[in-house]
C-alpha cells in the first residue's frame, strides 16, 4: 500500500501536496501500512497524546504534503477515543511531521517541531515551499476527526 502511496507521489515535489487519492490510499486501514507503523509507534503516541499506552483506542489521519526521496512531509492528526456507542475522543493532536522511510519503505524516524522552537523548526525541517502552509495549520487530514470518532463508535 505504501508502494502505492509513494508511486501516487512521485510527480509531486516537495511544494506540492500529493493528491486526495494519495491521501485516501495512505489513510487506509490494512496493515502494516504507513498509518499503522505511525500508530504503533511509541515516539508518535508520545508526541501526540503526551503517552505511550493509549486509555483507548488510538488512530491517526494524515495528510501528505510533499516528499523528497525518502523523507515525507505529513500534517498528522492523531488521538485516543474511548471506544462504543457513546466514544469520545480523550486525548489529540493536530501536528506536522517529518517521516523518514527506510529502502523497504518501513518507518524509521518520525520528527516533529517542538513547541517552544516552532517557526525556526519549521524552516530548518520542511521546504521553503511548505513552511509557510505548516505554520498556518489547519490542515485536513484523512481519515478525518468525524471518522476516527465513527469507527471509535464501532469498535465497540
Amino acid at each position: 500500500m505504501l508502494a502505492l502511496l509513494l508511486v501516487a507521489l512521485a510527480g509531486c515535489g516537495s511544494e506540492q501536496e500529493a493528491s486526495p487519492r494519495a491521501a485516501v490510499t495512505m489513510a487506509g486501514t490494512d496493515r502494516p501500512g504507513l498509518l499503522g507503523q505511525l500508530q504503533s509507534d511509541p515516539a508518535v503516541r508520545r508526541e501526540m497524546i503526551f503517552r505511550t499506552q493509549p486509555r483507548g483506542l488510538f488512530q491517526c489521519g494524515a495528510r501528505v504534503l510533499g516528499r523528497e526521496d525518502r523523507e515525507l512531509y505529513l500534517w498528522l492528526a492523531c488521538a485516543d477515543f474511548s471506544r462504543g456507542p457513546d466514544a469520545e475522543m480523550l486525548s489529540g493532536s493536530s501536528l506536522a511531521a517529518v517521516v523518514t522511510l527506510d529502502e523497504k519503505r518501513n518507518v524509521v524516524r518520525v520528527r516533529f517541531p517542538r513547541q517552544p522552537t516552532l517557526r525556526a523548526d519549521i524552516r530548518a525541517m520542511f521546504p521553503a515551499g511548505l513552511q509557510e502552509r505548516v505554520i498556518a495549520g489547519n490542515i485536513a487530514a484523512r481519515p478525518s476527526w468525524d471518522t476516527l470518532l465513527e469507527r471509535a463508535r464501532q469498535a465497540g
